[in-house]
């Protein structure tokens, strides 16, 4: 980062390290010299929502706050409105997983706020792997929110192709079985 002060692609990454050293005050500085460096890198947004989780000692008005704070904000071509569903995601998978995830994600709250990201990113062009991303994690966040018609252009666009996260975080290797893209492709693509 020292070498080249228009490079913004080390931030997520010198976040990380700052996470995992417990330093908070580098945390903040890399977070603001990269959005000072490239405000439309999504990566750099990412990061700090999982900084600010719950494993991470934060909470999750933590990272649900950071991005309705950040969204309107950064750029449009970013897509960290979409981050929204990254972060009720890990809200819900940090939170009592006993509880019933349609439960979580049909709250008219969070229904809100995946719509209206999806509504937000409608108008960027979503290509290439940044817009594959925003892609599945909309696809995921409005199926989880029961809004099959809104997902169907996602999950029509992406094809076949997929990412790890949001779809498949636990049972490395059984995720073509276990994982729910199978189930959430065949849901909305019958609406």
């Amino acid at each position: 980062m020292k070498r080249d002060p228009s490079e913004a692609i080390p931030v997520p990454w010198l976040i990380w390290m700052a996470l995992g050293l417990g330093d908070d005050d580098l945390l903040q500085r890399s977070f603001v010299e990269g959005v000072r460096r490239q405000p439309t890198l999504r990566a750099i947004y990412a990061a700090m929502i999982i900084a600010k989780s719950v494993r991470w000692g934060g909470s999750p008005g933590d990272q649900l706050d950071f991005v309705r704070e950040w969204a309107p904000k950064a750029p449009s071509s970013s897509g960290v409105a979409a981050l929204i569903v990254l972060a009720h995601d890990m809200t819900w998978e940090d939170g009592d997983l006993s509880n019933n995830a349609k439960a979580y994600w049909l709250q008219s709250s969070v229904v809100s706020e995946i719509v209206l990201a999806d509504e937000t990113c409608r108008s960027l062009p979503l290509e290439g792997t940044h817009g594959t991303y925003i892609r599945q994690f909309l696809a995921y966040g409005l199926w989880r929110c029961g809004q099959f018609s809104l997902a169907k252009p996602h999950f029509q666009a992406i094809g076949n192709g997929f990412n790890e996260r949001p779809w498949f975080r636990f049972k490395r290797g059984f995720n073509w079985l276990l994982g729910p893209l199978r189930k959430a492709r065949r849901e909305c693509l019958r609406t």
